[in-house]
């Protein structure tokens, strides 16, 4: 399929402390009236949107599919795919597993590789091992969730094998600096455009401040996020013409080290 522009929306929300229900009925209160007269091709939420940053397993069992089946349901009803991070039970495991759901119910999931072991995630989830890039009206996109950034390694690629690079994320206050730079490094190594979106708000130990942007292939800023205090939705279109013009005019990645992901 030929690539067409893409209209990206993202959503950068507080998120109330394991409580599913009552998260998705605020978001959907919130989306019901940003689509309200406008549309979009893709939809951003971040990592955990529904459940915030928990280590409890009793309370991802309990949650039960419940913000899947959500995610389902906004992607009919708006018409657009949703891609958003929720902690799953997979066959005795718990993952940290980000969903990229089409508007005709299409389902493709990417277990988070990096776990963040100094928020002990690694003692309570499973680390998946497979890069997971999903094609989406001529685009092909590679799903990442938060400290899979710092990993470049990891988000590579290789002969222009995906276009976007989507990073959810829980990425706290005191570290949010970094991820200016990080976010556009991936853009500029990979010339490929970048998505970087954060929760805002609290959990029981940590603040979180937004800092969500979009990043064009070149690591210019094409969408911050600047009011970091309530809710916000962050919105631009993805040129496919800009694109690859400059991966036609400055081929780097012809010149691109091969390697192998063991």
């Amino acid at each position: 399929m030929t690539k067409v522009d893409l209209k990206v929306v993202l959503c950068q929300c507080d998120v109330k402390w394991e409580a599913p229900q009552e998260n998705c009925r605020r978001l959907t209160s919130l989306l019901e009236r940003y689509f309200e007269g406008r549309g979009a091709d893709l939809l951003v939420l971040p990592e955990f949107f529904s459940m915030g940053f928990t280590m409890n397993s009793e309370a991802v069992a309990l949650e039960g599919g419940f913000t899947l089946d959500w995610m389902h349901s906004g992607a009919e009803k708006y018409g657009v795919a949703v891609v958003g991070s929720v902690p799953t039970c997979v066959q005795g495991k718990i993952c940290n597993r980000c969903y990229f759901i089409a508007p005709d119910g299409a389902e493709t999931h990417y277990d988070k590789r990096h776990l963040f072991r100094m928020g002990e995630e690694t003692a309570h989830y499973s680390s998946g091992d497979k890069r997971v890039t999903v094609s989406y009206k001529g685009w092909n996109i590679l799903l990442n969730v938060c400290y899979d950034l710092r990993f470049p390694v990891w988000s590579r690629n290789v002969d222009n094998g995906y276009d976007i690079l989507i990073n959810v994320a829980s990425w706290p206050q005191t570290r949010i600096g970094v991820t200016e730079h990080l976010i556009k490094a991936r853009a500029i190594e990979n010339i490929a455009y970048a998505i970087f979106c954060n929760r805002i708000g609290e959990d029981p130990s940590v603040q979180y401040n937004g800092h969500s942007r979009i990043i064009s292939p070149r690591g210019d800023d094409i969408a911050v996020a600047e009011d970091f205090g309530q809710a916000q939705f962050l919105s631009a279109t993805l040129s496919a013409e800009a694109l690859e013009q400059l991966r036609m005019r400055f081929p780097a990645w012809k010149d691109a080290d091969k390697f192998e992901i063991k």
